[in-house]
C-alpha cells in the first residue's frame, strides 16, 4: 500500500469533518438566535411611554414639569424639568432597569455638567422615545426636612456601630454617657457624624451617673466629666420622665450648661419612635410627611426601629423627603 495515498485520504477525511462541524455550528447558532428573539418580551410604543412616565412618577416628578414636544417624526419626545436634589443619572438607571427585559437600550448624553441631558430609547437601531432632562433650582418635590437620631447603642454596640458605619452621615447618634460612648464619639467626629447625649436614670457608670441625693459639688464634677468626654456634642437631652429632670439636680446641671453655653433640650423636643410601638411605619410616615416649611423635626429612632423602617426610609428619600444633618436645621 502506498503511504502517500493513505496520508492524502486522511487529509481529505479531516477536511470533510471540519466542514461538517462548521455547518453544524452555524445551524445551532441560527437556532439560538431565533430562540433569543423569540424569548425577548415584545413591547409597543404606547407601553414604552407608559413605563417612561411611571418611572418619572416613582420619583415624584410632577406632571407640570413634563412637556410633550411636537416634531415631524412619529417618535414621542419630551422636555422634563428635574429638581436639583435628584440626580438625572438615578432616573435613567431605574428606567434602563425597567426596560431591560424588552431588550431596549437607554442612551444618554450630558451636554454640559449640571446642564441638559439628552436621552434616547432604542430598539435595535430604531429610536422609540427621546427626552431632554434639565435641572431647575426653582422646583422641589417636598419641603419636608427632618433630622434622625438613632439611639440604643448600649444594648448592642457592635451591631449599632456597623449600622452607623454603613449609613450616610446625614443621620446622627443619640448616646447615653459611658466610657465606651466617649471613645465612640471620636470616631463619629472623624467620620463626619453628629451626635447628642441623653441624660436619663439608667446611666450606670459612676463618672456620669446622676444620683438624686448627690450634692451640688458632685453634680458639678459630673458635668465637668461630661464636658470633657463629649466634646462637639450638638446638645444634651433631658429625659422628662426621669428623676434627674424632677429634682433640684436638674437646676444645677442646667446652670452649669448655661454657664458653658452648652445647648440642652427636654426629651419632648424630639419625637421618640421605638420598635415596640404600634403602627411603627404609620407613625414615622406621619411624622415625616407633616413637616411644615421651616419647622424643626427631630426624630429619635431606636436601633431596632431604624432597621425595621429602613425600606420605608428609602421610599421616602426616593420621592423627595429629606433627612438632613441636625446642624442644617434652623438653630436650636
Amino acid at each position: 500500500m502506498n503511504p502517500k495515498l493513505n496520508f492524502k485520504k486522511i487529509i481529505i477525511l479531516l477536511f470533510t469533518l471540519s466542514i461538517l462541524l462548521l455547518l453544524s455550528h452555524l445551524a445551532i447558532s441560527f437556532i439560538y438566535i431565533g430562540a433569543d428573539k423569540a424569548s425577548s418580551t415584545s413591547i409597543s410604543d404606547h407601553e414604552i411611554r407608559i413605563k417612561f412616565r411611571n418611572t418619572l412618577k416613582s420619583y415624584a416628578i410632577k406632571d407640570e414639569w413634563i412637556d410633550s414636544v411636537k416634531n415631524k417624526s412619529k417618535v414621542s419626545s419630551y422636555k422634563i424639568n428635574i429638581p436639583s436634589d435628584l440626580p438625572i443619572a438615578q432616573i435613567l438607571g431605574e428606567l434602563a432597569k425597567n426596560l431591560a427585559e424588552y431588550q431596549l437600550i437607554v442612551s444618554a448624553q450630558e451636554r454640559k455638567i449640571n446642564g441638559k441631558t439628552i436621552m434616547k430609547i432604542f430598539s435595535e437601531e430604531d429610536v422609540k422615545l427621546t427626552a431632554e432632562f434639565k435641572y431647575d433650582s426653582e422646583i422641589q418635590r417636598s419641603e419636608s426636612k427632618s433630622s434622625v437620631f438613632i439611639y440604643g447603642r448600649e444594648k448592642s454596640e457592635a451591631e449599632y456601630d456597623s449600622l452607623i458605619r454603613n449609613s450616610p452621615n446625614d443621620y446622627a447618634a443619640l448616646l447615653i454617657p459611658s466610657k465606651s460612648s466617649s471613645s465612640y464619639v471620636r470616631w463619629l467626629r472623624e467620620n463626619g457624624f453628629e451626635y447628642a447625649v441623653l441624660l436619663e436614670d439608667d446611666i450606670s457608670e459612676l463618672e456620669f451617673k446622676i444620683g438624686n441625693d448627690y450634692s451640688p459639688n458632685r453634680i458639678k464634677l459630673i458635668v465637668q466629666n461630661l464636658v470633657v468626654s463629649f466634646p462637639h456634642v450638638l446638645f444634651y437631652v433631658f429625659d422628662k420622665n426621669s428623676t434627674i429632670y424632677k429634682t433640684s439636680n436638674y437646676l444645677v446641671i442646667k446652670k452649669e450648661f448655661e454657664k458653658r453655653k452648652i445647648k440642652f433640650l427636654s426629651s419632648d423636643s424630639l419625637l421618640f419612635i421605638a420598635e415596640e410601638l404600634p403602627n411603627l411605619s404609620g407613625r414615622f410616615n406621619t411624622a415625616v410627611k407633616t413637616v411644615k416649611r421651616g419647622e424643626l423635626k427631630r426624630i429619635a429612632i431606636s436601633y431596632d426601629g431604624f432597621i425595621s423602617l429602613y425600606e420605608e426610609i428609602r421610599k421616602l428619600v426616593r420621592v423627595g423627603y429629606k433627612f438632613v444633618r441636625p446642624s442644617e436645621l434652623t438653630a436650636i
